[in-house]
């Protein structure tokens, strides 16, 4: 925030969570572009700092059992070398990896995913060559509300702020806000393998993720019980029953059908709409091993010397399934601590 982020405490709690713990734009904007926005704007204009584009690390380089630096190739494909005395490893995970995916867990082949094309896991391949060991990499996260075939991700913020699932029987079928891999599960036992994610206008109007997904035509929509349906393709009589037991359980607070925890809003101002959704591959919580300094463990169990470690690329972090928002506390987190300790052992 002292960078510039535009940053406000959150309503609702995200799946898994006990309590409303997120932060993020005070709009309702994507959290990750503001936090690059931020760093981006800080990173360029400081004289030591470099930014290469369109650069690809093609190996980390060691001499005496020390990393030293790392071969480049260059937006010319020319290759070149950098010497340093620290090198962190800062490349993401592997979550659009459709091959390695599936040989660590072959239910998910075929599986879309959320993830940019580049996540493919190739910090992985460079850590490997200089010994690394890795922790948890079968630990793949699958999110439950994405757009079928086009992998757009609907935020978990929806149902935080009062979203709720609908089956194609135009029923609610799980509390909404139990951890991803529960709800995703959820959703793929159902016939379709698929179901409806519903928001309203009043949601829509005060946030601009959700205006952003409205705008993008990735939602039915109807003005009253009847045309929702039908855009849906659902029996009108199941989701005008499903619709009222959740505004009932919001004036109420107490959701007795599927015990959701938060009740926080009334979500039903019209026009309603509804978004398909399925799981699709979202985050991978192995990788990389390290310690709580942020530095990576060799084969000997040892930390490597000069190599550092933070993100996506790393595992042991989340565990089995990552809760929302804690990717951001990683990156921030675990990205100060390695490249104070990386700047510290150049020293």
């Amino acid at each position: 925030m002292s960078l510039g982020a535009p940053f406000c405490h959150r309503m609702g709690r995200g799946g898994g969570q006990t309590r409303a713990r997120g932060h993020g734009p005070c709009d309702g904007a994507p959290v990750g572009a503001a936090v690059v926005k931020a760093l981006y704007s800080t990173a360029s204009k400081l004289p030591s700092v470099q930014i290469r584009p369109s650069s690809k690390v093609t190996q980390l380089i060691e001499k005496d059992g020390k990393v030293v630096g790392v071969k480049v190739e260059g937006k010319d494909k020319k290759e070149y070398t950098i010497d340093a005395k620290a090198v962190v490893l800062a490349t993401g995970g592997f979550g659009a990896n459709a091959k390695l995916i599936s040989s660590l867990r072959p239910e998910y082949k075929g599986f879309a995913t959320t993830n940019q094309p580049g996540a493919l896991g190739e910090g992985l391949e460079l850590a490997k060559g200089v010994g690394s060991t890795f922790v948890d990499l079968r630990e793949i996260q699958a999110h439950p509300t994405v757009i079928p075939v086009k992998g757009i991700l609907i935020s978990e913020s929806m149902r935080a702020r009062g979203g709720y699932l609908i089956n194609q029987e135009g029923k609610r079928f799980v509390n909404e806000l139990l951890p991803r891999d529960v709800v995703a599960a959820a959703v793929l036992a159902q016939p379709t393998g698929k179901a409806w994610l519903l928001i309203d206008d009043k949601l829509v109007k005060s946030n601009k993720l959700a205006a952003g997904y409205v705008a993008q035509k990735l939602a039915v929509s109807g003005n009253n019980v009847s045309e929702l349906a039908k855009a849906m393709g659902v029996p009108e009589a199941n989701l005008k029953a499903a619709m009222a037991q959740y505004d009932e359980a919001y004036k109420t607070k107490k959701d007795t059908a599927f015990d959701r925890p938060e009740m926080i809003a009334a979500n039903n101002v019209w026009p309603m709409y509804a978004f398909q959704i399925t799981p699709a591959i979202h985050h991978t919580m192995g990788g990389v091993r390290i310690n709580k300094n942020a530095e990576v463990i060799g084969v000997t169990a040892k930390p490597i010397p000069g190599l550092f470690a933070a993100g996506e690329v790393t595992g042991g972090v989340h565990g089995g399934n990552r809760v929302g928002g804690n990717a951001v506390a990683d990156i921030v987190t675990f990205g100060r601590i390695a490249g104070a300790n990386a700047a510290k052992a150049a020293n």
